[in-house]
């Protein structure tokens, strides 16, 4: 029972080390504000019953560059993207819309308009 017990007391300290793992592979680099580059590391997504992340591996890279000049250049999914942004404290502003947004530390947490919760979560490299 004082095994059990000790392994629950514990259980939280190591979910909590998990996260800055997942992270590991990356090169990343201190910084503040939003312009800068960022890898996407993972995506979640809700089908309308649980919340399900998905890990992103760091190879072949999936990169969100944003620019002073207000520019952005993207190529996720090995897709090529770019255009122009406009960005308050909490949105950020494309050709095509708007969507929410988050920087804590040196993770970006984008929130594009989905009906049951969805994100990419970005960290920010060299």
């Amino acid at each position: 029972m004082k095994r059990l017990v000790l392994f629950l007391a514990i259980l939280p300290v190591l979910a909590s080390c998990k996260k800055d793992s997942d992270k590991q592979l990356y090169d990343r680099v201190s910084g503040e504000g939003l312009v800068g580059n960022w890898q996407l590391f993972e995506e979640g997504s809700s089908p309308g019953a649980g919340y399900y992340i998905t890990k992103i591996p760091a190879n072949p890279a999936q990169m969100l560059w944003f620019r002073e000049n207000g520019t952005w250049e993207s190529n996720i999914r090995n897709k090529s993207s770019s255009g122009q942004y406009l960005y308050t404290d909490s949105t950020l502003s494309f050709q095509n819309g708007t969507v929410r947004y988050k920087i804590s530390g040196d993770t970006l947490t984008i929130h594009p308009p989905c009906y049951e919760g969805c994100h990419s979560a970005y960290v920010r490299v060299r």
